[in-house]
């Protein structure tokens, strides 16, 4: 079976609305927008330099559903039939926007996916707690291992873990409440196998204060032997987004600043990494942060380097609109694109409309903006470079 998804296509700030079956090919650094197959959510996508784009989105009910896998060899116009994930049947919790599964395409090809599954017991525990599990594919990409719970019982566990590959070792981050002072860490767990076996969790070293709740970690290596975790820290005054960067393979870890917010408000912040394009030229692949602040969004080229300030702030409609849940995409041609969900009033519970914006030079000539509206209420869209780097794809 195929799915054919509906496609939205928007070149320049002109909007072309489109309910064909079938994608039309867009000018160079278009940005198109198609929906997740079978009215799936929170979808994570990776387009290879092969040309497939592999995909593990989630459906069913919130608090106890599934993550299924399909790929696409023509850029979302028809999807494989579904695969799904998890072994254990409706166990995977995305009960917010900041559960869900995430993905990691291995150099072999083989998948990588960690996520948050729904309360269970765990011994010397009274009460069930939400545990981080994994689960990799085989080399073919049409079975998934049982899943392994690779947290050892920690309670509120409730963002989505970071998960990725990076030689031969396996890394997934995540926070959760910890018997430090500040009450949270971020932890991590590595392979090294390829995913085979896990140590044991350890605390990844993180600078001052605690870690904000109900916020998502990040993971990224822009090259060999660099590991980069983003995290959401708080302070009484603060709540500022940090780097835990690692340059030995993910075995020690230094923090440094990375952006500030004074606030004291509770939040829901989620930020991401995601690798930049490939380069023409053997090399490392640039490391792509964003994030939300204040009700809007922000994108930065992450290298490891603490007085990195090339940060990039997306416009915004009217003062009124919030922007969260941020995503961020760049062509080796230098263009970049960062999609948002958008809400209007200061409600984040009222998201209705994706937005995009692109710049054609790493942020120095604005491409164009856009809208997509009528999302569904737990939208978390993502985006991937076409093939050919022939403009770009929101997948919602």
């Amino acid at each position: 079976m195929k799915l054919t998804p509906a496609l939205i296509a928007f070149s320049f700030g002109a909007v072309l609305c489109s309910d064909v079956a079938t994608a039309q090919r867009l000018p160079d650094e278009a940005v198109r927008a198609i929906r997740c197959p079978n009215e799936g959510i929170q979808p994570q996508a990776e387009m290879t330099l092969e040309g497939v784009l592999h995909l593990v989105y989630f459906a069913g009910e919130v608090t106890g559903g599934n993550l299924y896998y399909v790929h696409s060899e023509d850029a979302g116009e028809t999807f494989s039939d579904p695969l799904q994930v998890n072994s254990e049947p409706d166990s995977v919790d995305a009960g917010t926007t900041a559960r869900g599964g995430r993905l990691y395409v291995g150099d072999s090809g083989r998948l990588h996916v960690a996520w948050v599954a729904k309360p269970r017991e765990f011994e010397g525990l009274e009460e069930r707690t939400r545990p981080v599990v994994y689960s990799r594919s085989n080399i073919a990409r049409d079975a998934f291992e049982p899943e392994r719970v690779l947290s050892s019982g920690q309670h509120g566990l409730d963002a989505a873990p970071g998960v990725l590959q990076s030689g031969k070792r396996v890394f997934v981050a995540w926070q959760a409440l910890a018997d430090t002072p500040s009450g949270r860490a971020v932890y991590i767990a590595r392979s090294n196998d390829g995913g085979v076996t896990f140590d044991p969790q350890d605390v990844v070293p993180t600078r001052g204060g605690g870690i904000a709740d109900g916020c998502a970690v990040a993971i990224g290596s822009p090259k060999k032997n660099e590991v980069n975790i983003v995290y959401r820290a708080v302070t009484f005054r603060d709540k500022n987004l940090r780097v835990a960067s690692s340059i030995d393979g993910g075995d020690t870890f230094k923090a440094y600043h990375l952006d500030d917010w004074r606030t004291k408000r509770s939040l829901k912040s989620n930020p991401v990494l995601t690798r930049g394009p490939e380069p023409e030229t053997r090399g490392p692949r640039p490391l792509l942060a964003a994030w939300e602040r204040d009700g809007r969004v922000w994108w930065i080229e992450v290298d490891n380097d603490p007085d990195t300030k090339l940060v990039q702030l997306a416009p915004r409609p009217r003062p009124d609109v919030w922007q969260g849940r941020p995503n961020v995409a760049q062509s080796n041609r230098g263009a970049t694109v960062i999609i948002w969900v958008e809400s209007d009033g200061d409600d984040n519970k009222n998201v209705n409309r994706i937005g995009w914006h692109g710049w054609a030079t790493k942020g120095h000539a604005v491409i164009g903006s856009g809208r997509i509206r009528d999302v569904p209420r737990f939208a978390v869209p993502d985006i991937f470079v076409n093939p050919d780097n022939a403009g770009f794809t929101i997948i919602y």
